[in-house]
């Protein structure tokens, strides 16, 4: 399996290219585009939510994955300019452990212009050229990010003059998402508890271990996870969560997470989660990991 991470502006020709590819091996090539979700799911390709986009982006990344998982070759024929798209779709290759290949389509602006003007969904001649203009070609190489399935974090050693604790994930392990997204972090008060896993804090946090809540979710959503573990939890002695506008994968930020703020200040017995990359993160780092739930995604 490959994935393949187009970069162009808008007429470049990246969709031709990627069509074309598809169309070489049908059975084993597969194309997931931005811009044909938001026409699938919304009927719309503008004018869209940052909500919307956010389940988009979710899908995208789910549809990869499994396609990947299939072991289908992928190409991704989205401008992906902006470093941290591409490498976005870099760190998911080396999460899924396949290579990823970025084509450059560096087509003149002027004759991308030309191209949207005669087709039927037209981006613009002003976005293109502000495109041109803030992204030049040649575009910054695509690395993923510097701690990959290929640089594990440094092995936990316990410390046991320090405070024991327990860590303990939100989404899909003490959370419900139901129908929510996982990136329309507006909901999140809408998700009911996993009272089994919230009893099994308890009784944990009973023997004397602090709860350490480590969560994948954006900064942004604070406040409103706060309120809701405040409810559905009750005590606990931490709360880290994903820096706002961090897309990285959730092994990757939350193995930083563990670094900043517990591998020194907690002797942590034990991790509760349910993501199977973030589940092969913690018992590669060497620990206790109760994995809750299927997390194949």
């Amino acid at each position: 399996m490959t994935l393949i991470i187009t970069r162009g502006y808008p007429g470049s020709g990246k969709t031709t290219y990627a069509q074309a590819w598809v169309a070489e091996d049908p059975e084993q090539r597969a194309r997931v585009n931005r811009d044909d979700l938001r026409g699938n799911l919304y009927c719309q390709h503008q004018g869209l939510t940052f909500a919307q986009e956010q389940t988009i982006t979710a899908a995208q990344h789910a549809a990869v994955r499994a396609l990947l998982t299939a072991g289908r070759d992928v190409i991704v024929d989205d401008t992906n300019l902006r470093l941290r798209h591409a490498r976005n779709w870099a760190d998911l290759a080396v999460e899924k452990d396949v290579p990823f290949v970025v084509i450059d389509v560096d087509t003149p602006v002027d004759e991308c212009i030309r191209r949207d003007a005669n087709r039927a969904r037209v981006v613009g001649e002003r976005v293109i050229r502000d495109m041109a203009a803030r992204f030049r070609f040649p575009l910054p190489p695509v690395l993923p990010s510097e701690r990959t399935a290929e640089t594990p974090p440094a092995a936990y050693e316990a410390n046991l003059s320090l405070p024991p604790a327990w860590m303990v994930d939100v989404d899909g392990t003490l959370a419900n998402m139901g129908e929510r997204s996982p990136h329309d972090i507006t909901r999140v008060l809408e998700d009911t508890c996993h009272t089994v896993i919230a009893d099994l804090v308890g009784l944990l946090g009973a023997t004397g271990a602090s709860i350490v809540v480590m969560s994948g979710r954006d900064e942004g959503c604070r406040a409103d996870t706060e309120t809701w573990l405040e409810h559905n939890l009750g005590d606990y002695a931490a709360l880290h969560m994903r820096p706002a506008g961090d897309g990285r994968a959730d092994y990757i930020v939350k193995a930083e997470l563990f670094d900043q703020h517990v591998r020194d200040r907690w002797n942590v017995v034990g991790v509760l989660d349910d993501r199977d990359q973030v589940v092969r993160m913690w018992r590669a780092m060497g620990l206790t990991c109760l994995q809750v739930a299927e997390g194949n995604f």
